[in-house]
């Protein structure tokens, strides 16, 4: 080709942006753009990761995104390999199918991707023209991702309408839509599990009266707490009002092996719960529903301000984490026998001071504790990251007297968000959430996205020992988050939104409106 194409640089995305915005695809004057030169991005996207490269030549690419020059009219043939474990799934963009890219530099700006993704993933989107807001997820045993979110108008999907407002919707194992549901107005507190034999929980916060199915409920004070049970087609079984005159929020929800439902949240007046079991506890700060199957109340015990996370071991024990941002160090992990007894609790090991906010926890059989979340400051037993400007992601393993075994920062540039987290059926466990930042690093090394972007969306696998097995940072042409992850012991299912366009390893996903839902389903 007569040095006809030439790699400029391996660029982040917020240098290919400024480079287009300064008419990088043809110009005049020297270096690239320069008359007669063609620029084009070569991209990799997805989960796993994989490279590039141009046959005969010596361009590689396997960072976010790369550049190559090329005489107008000249001709390139690129190849894609992934990674150990992943597989090429395609060509998107100036390129299609999974064999080579026979790419031509034609006057303008272009852009290829290739799409890299471990075998079985799946992604789908879905939105209304408006801003839409993905709040949960929940994977039951045979595949299905149920989502939870706000739709700003109404929407088409696979030839079902979605009303505008608070929805439910399930997917099927490969993404199809099969119903979808309004609800009433909730909070972004909102919570949402799956129970054995189909069923789902949702919780969240509401004022006023709302109606769900037959049952009309009224709030006492500012907020109160809606739970409500719903059949495998999403009709409400059973709904019922918590709270007081004050502002109650859900902070947690989870199911324990015994079948009790378990709501877990705060009060900003304090009060004693309706129909309280005696001896009746007021509730100053957090609290800890147990409900039946029915709804009907089981116990309710107080617990320190903002439990965020909730787990039951093999040992019949309630493991419990939150954050009390007036306390030198905000994090704490108890124990709890089945009514409500303190068996242990955990504080960082001294010093500390840290902002920290646990999102996830998951206790064994044999009682050993996983928590994860982020924080910011000296958190002790993981690490120091800056406060103002910098938050990293934790791992911590308690021993089941709550002694530290082992923690893990994971981080990079700015700010790293825990969205949810859920473990698959190989025992690993998946992070996703948002990074902001020039070069996160989810300990599979940095990852150069360049400067100048907003909220990037994440998924990272670990094992449970906190070993990195890879991670990937989307990157969608607007800002994108991932905001919840679950499973049911199989695929974990990953919510989450983005704007304008983003390659989810399987293909690329372009928003209808200004901000659309993304659902990925990760093997």
């Amino acid at each position: 080709m007569k040095r006809a194409v030439r790699a400029i640089s391996r660029l982040g995305w917020g240098a290919v942006a400024a480079l287009a915005a300064c008419g990088g695809g043809s110009g005049g004057g020297g270096g690239p753009g320069e008359q007669g030169k063609v620029v084009v991005t070569v991209a990799i996207g997805g989960l796993g990761g994989g490279e590039v490269r141009a046959t005969g030549g010596t361009f590689r690419c396997s960072g976010p995104a790369c550049l190559l020059e090329g005489e107008a009219g000249s001709t390139l043939t690129l190849e894609a390999s992934p990674a150990a474990g992943g597989a090429f799934t395609g060509w998107s963009g100036a390129c299609s199918g999974t064999g080579s890219c026979r790419l031509t530099f034609d006057l303008g700006a272009a852009k290829v991707v290739a799409g890299f993704a471990p075998p079985g993933t799946w992604s789908r989107s879905f939105g209304s023209a408006g801003a839409d807001v993905p709040l949960a997820v929940a994977r039951d045993a045979t595949g299905n991702a149920t989502v939870l979110g706000v739709l700003a108008q109404d929407a088409r999907v696979d030839g079902q309408t979605l009303a505008a407002g608070v929805f439910v919707a399930q997917f099927g194992a490969g993404g199809t839509l099969r119903w979808g549901r309004s609800l009433p107005k909730l909070g972004t507190d909102a919570r949402l599990r799956a129970l054995a034999g189909g069923d789902l929980l949702v919780a969240g916060s509401f004022s006023g009266t709302v109606q769900l199915g037959a049952q009309s409920l009224t709030s006492a004070g500012g907020t109160d707490l809606l739970v409500s049970r719903l059949d495998p087609s999403g009709a409400p079984r059973w709904a019922r009002r918590l709270g007081g005159a004050g502002d109650e929020r859900v902070t947690l929800l989870d199911a324990a092996a015994s079948g009790a439902l378990l709501v877990g949240g705060d009060t900003t007046q304090g009060y004693s719960a309706e129909d309280c079991p005696s001896p009746c506890t007021f509730l100053t700060a957090g609290f800890v529903y147990s409900l039946g199957g029915d709804g009907q109340l089981a116990s309710v015990s107080a617990q320190g301000k903002g439990p965020a996370a909730l787990a039951t071991d093999g040992l019949g024990r309630r493991i419990l984490a939150g954050d009390d941002a007036s306390s030198t160090f905000s994090l704490w992990v108890a124990a709890t026998d089945a009514d409500g007894a303190w068996v242990w609790g955990y504080e960082p090991t001294r010093p500390a001071a840290a902002r920290a906010v646990p999102r996830w926890l998951r206790a064994s059989a044999t009682g050993e504790v996983l928590v994860a979340g982020s924080y910011a400051g000296t958190l002790t037993d993981v690490g120091t990251v800056g406060f103002e400007s910098r938050a990293d992601l934790f791992l911590l393993s308690l021993s089941p007297t709550g002694a530290v075994r082992w923690g893990r920062s994971y981080g990079g540039d700015d700010l790293q968000v825990l969205g949810g987290a859920a473990l698959d059926a190989r025992g690993d466990l998946v992070l996703a959430g948002s990074s902001y930042g020039s070069r996160p690093d989810l300990g599979s090394g940095a990852v150069d996205l360049g400067a100048g972007l907003g909220q990037q969306a994440f998924v990272a696998r670990y094992g449970t020992d906190g070993t990195p097995r890879w991670s990937a940072v989307f990157g969608s042409t607007g800002e994108d988050a991932a905001v919840d992850a679950a499973s049911a012991g199989a695929d974990v299912a990953v919510v989450g939104s983005f704007e304008g366009s983003v390659h989810f390893g399987d293909a690329e996903r372009t928003s209808v409106g200004s901000k659309d839902i993304f659902l990925l389903s990760v093997p």
